[in-house]
């Protein structure tokens, strides 16, 4: 009788709750209604709204006058290269005339000289000295950032794709913490620029 009596007055205590809370409803205007549920969208979005990323700051590569190469030396030697083909020299040539590339441009040195040396040594070597100026440079615009904080490291390059990959050397070279998370983006052409710094935002949006 005891639990009968008891789950009685718990229903019953309920009902009313129910009930006054329904009149109370009623009782607020369509305003308050309105802004509550304003109020409530606002909060969720708040809560479920992608963190912000932002650029702190780059550096370009900028090379010196003496790997400047004039077209027609380019043309040259690479008509006396045994690794291209005279379609593709022709080919080469009608990409640099729509390009707008001038006698100003600069080229790595396997391509300043007859019998262009393209080997892997050359490459790497090509690949080491844009990248590691290039982040030299920038390490020395953020100073106040220190190398125990880079959680992340994204590399990419439109062809070249050597063993230990440039993520590694990078690793290597500026002694960056062991558990870094690592991305190496090769042979993906130019497009893998803007893949790689959409892919940096959506890590860095969901690091802790």
């Amino acid at each position: 009788m005891t639990l009968a009596a008891a789950n009685l007055l718990l229903r019953a205590a309920q009902r009313f709750a129910t009930i006054d809370f329904l009149y109370q409803l009623c009782a607020l205007r369509h305003i308050h209604l309105l802004l509550t549920v304003i109020l409530a969208t606002v909060i969720i979005y708040l809560i479920r709204r992608p963190r912000a990323v932002y650029l702190v700051d780059y550096a370009c590569f900028r090379t010196s006058n003496e790997c400047r190469v004039p077209k027609a030396s380019f043309f040259e030697n690479a008509r006396l290269s045994p690794f291209l083909r005279d379609s593709t020299v022709d080919f080469i040539a009608r990409v640099l005339e729509r390009s707008s590339l001038g006698d100003e441009t600069c080229l790595p040195h396997a391509h300043h000289y007859e019998g262009q040396d393209c080997c892997l040594d050359e490459a790497r070597a090509e690949a080491e000295l844009v990248v590691f100026s290039s982040i030299d440079d920038l390490l020395a615009k953020t100073t106040f950032i220190s190398l125990d904080a880079i959680d992340v490291l994204i590399t990419n390059c439109s062809l070249f794709c050597p063993v230990p990959c440039i993520a590694d050397r990078i690793v290597n070279r500026y002694k960056l913490r062991r558990d870094i998370r690592i991305v190496n983006l090769s042979g993906m052409g130019c497009s893998a620029g803007v893949t790689a710094v959409g892919l940096a935002r959506n890590i860095l949006q969901i690091l802790p």
